[in-house]
């Protein structure tokens, strides 16, 4: 009920299809649209297998007659045509990958000298700040320090001017 509808639907959208420019979804929407009232649920599996073999074959499967000689070497014409076709695509995409791997390479060839790079400033960073602190801490004990002093000699001299007012 629906294999005519498949064949209708291939014949307007088979090229787009086989290029890979469309996609199942679309050749099953316009089935159940070819197919309108007609169209059932379980008719999905055996559309997707026409689907497939007609992409993987660049013709639609024929189950309804049987091919005559010319026929079938036109068939077997479009298989090679379609076979070569996959092969050159599976190529160019082994192609794009090996580029895409090498891309990759490239753009973190580079990480382990910038994270010893980072790893250096870090380093040197933590180097000032203990410096810093180190300093800051001194520079604070010195003015507890003085300031300790500075009380110190002024009990001293508070207690010389007391002992100054007892005498007089």
């Amino acid at each position: 009920q629906f294999y005519y509808q498949c064949c209708e639907e291939w014949a307007a959208t088979g090229g787009i299809h086989f290029d890979g420019k469309s996609t199942l979804d679309a050749f099953l929407k316009g089935v159940r649209a070819r197919c309108a009232g007609a169209w059932r649920e379980r008719f999905r599996p055996e559309v997707k297998r026409f689907y497939f073999s007609a992409k993987a074959t660049g013709t639609v499967p024929t189950y309804h007659r049987f091919a005559t000689q010319a026929e079938a070497d036109e068939q077997g014409r479009l298989r090679a045509v379609a076979q070569a076709v996959r092969d050159e695509r599976f190529e160019a995409a082994q192609d794009d990958y090996r580029e895409l791997l090498a891309q990759r390479r490239d753009a973190y060839a580079d990480i382990p000298a910038r994270l010893a790079a980072y790893r250096a400033s870090e380093d040197e960073r933590r180097q000032r700040q203990d410096l810093i602190r180190a300093a800051s801490k001194q520079d604070l004990e010195l003015n507890m320090e003085a300031q300790q002093q500075r009380a110190r000699k002024l009990e001293r001299e508070e207690l010389e001017r007391r002992e100054v007012e007892k005498l007089a």
